[in-house]
Order: structure tokens, then C-alpha cells, then sequence
């Protein structure tokens, strides 16, 4: 094979794989000596809160079920907000803060993030879904 369709098929990869949504899978060692039947309750705490799981946990717990980048959330509730539909132009966070405040949502049904929107589910499936 030529450098030429190395490059072709290499570009052909990528295109592809841009196409995909990755996902990670997190494994949680119960022990070091990969034993059975042996727990270590701080080491997996620790990983736990390494991965971020514990964090998630606590905003499912509390009711927030669906949550979204701005950008993302903007881009699919627009039509939503006669502010924001047909086009915006400003921030995606305020562009989010319009969309909420013309649903007429209680503050305590959503909350909003540093990037992303947190909504309750029933909230996901009485008004936007």
C-alpha cells in the first residue's frame, strides 16, 4: 500500500470514529491483592470518589435525573423559548436560563451548573420529552 491510501484509509477511521459517543467503563477493585472474599472499604471509597461516582449518585438520589451540556440543551429545547427559537445568538448558559423561565418551572425542579443543566424527571417527562 501506498502512503497515500495509508492516509485515505487512516482519514476514513477517523471520520468514522468521530461519529460515536464514547463510554467509560469504571472497574472497582474490592482489595490490592485481587483476592476473593477480601473487602477494603478504603480503597474503594477511594475510587469511588476518584471516578466521580459518588457525585453522580448524589444528583440521581436528589431527583435530577436528566442533565445537559448547555450547548447541547440549547441546541434541542430552542423551539421551546420564542427568545431563543428560531436562532441565538447569545451565551448557551443564558440561552438555558430563557428556555427555563418560559416554561414557568419551580426554581427547585432544575438547577443550573458551572456547564450543565440539571433537571428532576418529572420535569423531563412532563415538559420536554
Amino acid at each position: 500500500m501506498t502512503q497515500l491510501s495509508h492516509l485515505y484509509l487512516l482519514t476514513h477511521k477517523l471520520r468514522s470514529l468521530s461519529t460515536y459517543t464514547p463510554y467509560t467503563v469504571h472497574c472497582v477493585k474490592p482489595n490490592e491483592l485481587k483476592q476473593p472474599s477480601l473487602f477494603e472499604p478504603a480503597l474503594v471509597l477511594h475510587q469511588l470518589k476518584y471516578h466521580r461516582i459518588l457525585d453522580t449518585l448524589t444528583v440521581i438520589r436528589d431527583g435530577f435525573s436528566y442533565n445537559s451540556e448547555f450547548d447541547k440543551f440549547l441546541e434541542r429545547y430552542k423551539l421551546l423559548s420564542l427568545l431563543t427559537w428560531p436562532r441565538w445568538d447569545g451565551s448557551a448558559r443564558e440561552g438555558v436560563v430563557l428556555i427555563l423561565s418560559d416554561l414557568v418551572l419551580p426554581q427547585e425542579e432544575f438547577y443550573i451548573g458551572r456547564s450543565r443543566v440539571f433537571l428532576r424527571d418529572n420535569v423531563v417527562r412532563d415538559q420536554c420529552d
